[in-house]
């Protein structure tokens, strides 16, 4: 009995570590990601947002012309979002599109979009620092599991995971990934807060095309987030690994 629950134990722990493993990994993916600017420049010409700014651009009345901006004009207002989302909603209010020959046509955002981004913002502030103690934890745990040689659980435990994983991807597919995110904006943001943006009526919704540009994004994300778990194993797992628990 007591070994049972030894072993109970130990997977528990590696369940728990694991779990701060995917947290870290996506705390990293993050950052790395955002010190790219999320990949806007190549989902930008995947999902060929240009035509949807040619389409929808001249019929938005309210903020007019956007179809004259410039690829690299259209980038630097994306930075700008991220930035401003990245530092509390600051500057957010204050964005302006300029055409081709730096004349200023008008300002981006418009009220309503001002309030959503700096909700993003608020719990962009909040998540980071989890990401962080997440991080903070996976390289004293690492550091510990060396000193210790305590040993990576086994295949069977690995086989399990992978079966949960599929599943959670499954989940994603019968539900719908865009049915889950509009899903997520109604538990998270605050009631009367708007966040569905027309693109006819919202340049920043037109230029991200969302939410296509955040599905690009995500699988952007779970990719670094990939590579930083798999960057783990090979530096500490491995040398962790046995064939059993």
């Amino acid at each position: 009995m007591a070994i049972k629950l030894k072993a109970l134990g130990g997977t528990l722990m590696w369940a728990l570590f694991l779990a701060n493993l995917i947290i870290a990994s996506l705390a990293v993916g993050w950052e790395l990601l955002a010190a790219q600017g999320f990949g806007y420049r190549p989902a930008y010409r995947l999902l060929q947002i240009d035509r949807t700014i040619d389409q929808y651009g001249p019929l938005n009345q309210r903020r007019p012309g956007f179809q004259l901006t410039s690829f690299d004009e259209r980038q630097r207002l994306f930075d700008a979002i991220v930035r401003g989302v990245h530092h509390r909603g600051n500057g957010l209010d204050q964005l302006v599109y300029r055409a081709g020959d730096g004349r200023v046509i008008g300002r981006l955002l418009t009220p309503a979009e001002v309030i959503h981004l700096r909700d993003v913002a608020r719990l962009v502030s909040i998540l980071r620092p989890v990401g962080w103690g997440a991080i903070a934890l996976l390289l004293v745990g690492s550091i510990q599991l060396r000193r210790k040689s305590v040993s990576l659980p086994g295949k069977k435990l690995v086989f399990a995971g992978a079966v949960l994983g599929c599943g959670g991807l499954g989940l994603i597919a019968v539900v719908g990934a865009e049915s889950i995110f509009y899903q997520l904006h109604r538990w998270v943001f605050p009631p009367g807060h708007q966040w569905f943006f027309y693109y006819e009526e919202s340049l920043m919704s037109m230029m991200m095309q969302a939410p296509n540009l955040f599905g690009v994004v995500a699988m952007f994300w779970a990719l670094l987030a990939g590579l930083v778990m798999v960057a783990w194993y090979l530096v500490v797992g491995r040398r962790l690994q046995r064939e059993e628990i």
